[in-house]
């Protein structure tokens, strides 16, 4: 019982505050994501990075709490295409950082270190090799 109130509070999480690599993975690009911001200026903020398998991201805040952690991974054989987004996307948030995966479904990130265009080439050119 107490180890799963540990967990709800995310005093005890085995990932905090990065996920594991997995047997020789490399790590080949990171930076700052941002998954969401509120009118002072504070909300969720995180990691990405580029491995030679996969495209992860993770938020870094224990702020989040009540919340559940965001954390994700696409694996770069399931990767379509990368790119800025639309205009829509645009005007609900700034640029993006556009996932399009094989199975049809789109993840958007916003790109905190304003190396958008360094992260659309350095994507681009993993799932193309």
């Amino acid at each position: 019982m107490l180890a799963k109130i540990k967990r709800l509070l995310r005093a005890l999480d085995p990932q905090y505050p990065t996920p594991s690599l997995e047997e020789d993975e490399q790590i080949i690009r990171e930076g700052k994501v941002i998954f969401s911001i509120n009118f002072y200026g504070g909300g969720r903020v995180g990691r990405m990075r580029l491995t030679n398998r996969r495209f992860q991201w993770y938020e870094v805040s224990k702020v989040s709490w009540p919340f559940k952690r965001i954390i994700g991974e696409a694996r770069l054989a399931d990767i379509e295409s990368v790119d800025k987004g639309t205009l829509v996307d645009f005007v609900f948030g700034g640029t993006r950082l556009r996932l399009r995966l094989r199975d049809g479904r789109d993840k958007r990130l916003i790109e905190g270190d304003g190396k958008l265009d360094e992260w659309i080439e350095a994507v681009r050119s993993r799932i193309s090799a």
